[in-house]
């Protein structure tokens, strides 16, 4: 990585930050799926349990 930088060869693409996967992986241990479109909409599905 380093060298790439130096050299000007640095191609790093963007994407979604790190803290953003780790929320999305705390939401799902609350019983929240959350989905992200392609589109830039975002959807979250609640799972319910019935046996409550």
């Amino acid at each position: 990585m380093y060298e790439k930088i130096v050299k000007g060869n640095n191609f790093l693409e963007a994407g979604l930050p790190e803290s953003f996967n780790v929320l999305v992986k705390e939401l799902q241990s609350l019983g929240l799926e959350l989905d992200l479109n392609e589109d830039g909409e975002s959807e979250i599905l609640l799972d319910y349990d019935e046996k409550r």
